[in-house]
């Protein structure tokens, strides 16, 4: 998989709900990224830098889900591939 720097920035005022699992899942035209929380998250995960582009905020405020599975596509949403590397 890719070698990750924080793409995706988690925005929540007060008490952050920990992440208790993270996997990414690498295929060839996208990532997928499983997200598990310890309690309910309210906030938000978006690409960075792109979180006006609904189609690259992946979870929306509020929803209070423990977890969370989305794919994030290469050349979308800010993101290319290299060799071994993700940006």
């Amino acid at each position: 998989g890719p070698a990750l720097d924080d793409p995706w920035p988690i925005g929540q005022p007060g008490d952050q709900p920990q992440i208790k699992n993270l996997q990414v899942q690498c295929e060839k035209t996208h990532m997928r990224v499983n997200i598990e929380f310890d309690r309910p998250f309210y906030g938000m995960i978006f690409s960075k830098g792109h979180y006006s582009d609904p189609n690259c905020v992946h979870v929306r405020p509020g929803s209070g889900q423990l977890s969370a599975t989305f794919d994030v596509y290469l050349n979308s949403c800010g993101m290319t591939s290299s060799a071994n590397q993700v940006y």
